[in-house]
């Protein structure tokens, strides 16, 4: 309770106050990344609640048949153990997530070095790459 008696809670999590901001707010367009304190109870009654951290990545579209915002996501998360996770749950072996790796990375050096025979901007050399 706070100092003129209303009821306060903790965060039980991080959307439910994200979900009431954009349906006040008529906000149709957002990505939001946050990391914050959350806190659930105890078994215990009367014990202080148990203090988590969360992190949480909203989208909010429009149009739910727009993939560009995932996409973006998605390419601004692009990271080596990211990758080797998924070739291991697609049930690729090492050997091979080895050979992909390597493949991929000569495609990626093909591709900076024709961004760079476009001799563009460097601002719009680095949104390519």
């Amino acid at each position: 309770m706070d100092h003129s008696g209303t009821l306060v809670t903790l965060p039980f999590d991080l959307r439910i106050p994200f979900a009431r901001y954009i349906a006040l707010n008529g906000v149709v367009n957002m990505k939001r990344f946050d990391i914050a304190c959350v806190y659930r109870d105890k078994k215990i009654l009367g014990a202080h609640p148990k203090e988590l951290y969360e992190c949480v990545l909203d989208i909010v579209t429009s149009s739910p048949e727009d993939l560009v915002p995932d996409a973006e996501v998605l390419l601004a998360m692009n990271h080596a153990r990211l990758l080797t996770c998924y070739l291991t749950f697609a049930g690729i072996s090492d050997e091979r997530q080895a050979e992909l790796i390597a493949i991929l990375k000569e495609v990626r050096s093909e591709r900076n070095h024709f961004v760079e025979s476009l001799q563009l901007s460097d601002h719009a050399a680095t949104a390519l790459c």
